[in-house]
């Protein structure tokens, strides 16, 4: 009840003002109209397809291949980005005629018409210009930092390891060379 008195009140604008994940669809009956939105990052998915003069959707695919008459015909550019990629970047899913929300957007459908909105976007308006050389500096500080933090937690043990699976079995070796500094680490 709380979604449908945002839209009562914001109309589109809703999806603005909402926070956390959420994968959202509102159908106004009086306007004919149906509302799909997906949260900022896009943490829940919504695939939708129009098929034979019906509109279908769902936060997974297999809800879509319920669906009776649903053409199971495969995407050939989004599985050569998937052999290429290891993913399929959207909108694009594997699937001929499905395509996912985009994260920070709503969907309208009316009419028989799919009108696809953005309506959030990271803006940046900081005072600080720095050149490329600076850019990088400062990536490689927070980078190093990351890495030290307790977010990649380094054993003392591990920290001079050389690349080397010997002796690491059950573990994932994480290894990368930044500025002239390498990191190193594991994990069980």
């Amino acid at each position: 009840e709380v979604v449908l008195e945002a839209y009562r009140q914001w109309g589109v604008s809703c999806f603005k003002k909402f926070e956390g994940m959420f994968a959202i669809c509102l159908v106004d009956e009086c306007k004919k109209k149906i509302l799909l939105g997906r949260d900022l990052f896009g943490i829940k998915p919504l695939y939708y397809a129009c098929l034979g003069g019906r509109f279908i959707f769902g936060s997974e695919l297999k809800a879509l291949f319920c669906v009776k008459g649903f053409p199971f015909r495969l995407n050939p550019s989004a599985i050569q980005e998937y052999l290429s990629l290891l993913y399929i970047p959207g909108p694009n899913t594997a699937f001929e005629g499905v395509q996912e929300l985009p994260p920070a957007h709503y969907l309208l459908y009316k009419n028989g018409e799919v009108s696809v909105q953005r309506y959030w976007e990271v803006r940046y308006h900081g005072e600080e210009q720095f050149d490329s050389r600076e850019w990088e500096q400062l990536f490689l500080t927070q980078f190093r930092d990351i890495m030290e933090s307790k977010f990649f937690f380094l054993p003392k043990e591990v920290k001079d390891i050389n690349y080397s699976e010997q002796g690491m079995q059950g573990y994932d070796f994480v290894s990368c060379d930044v500025g002239n500094v390498f990191f190193q680490g594991y994990k069980r």
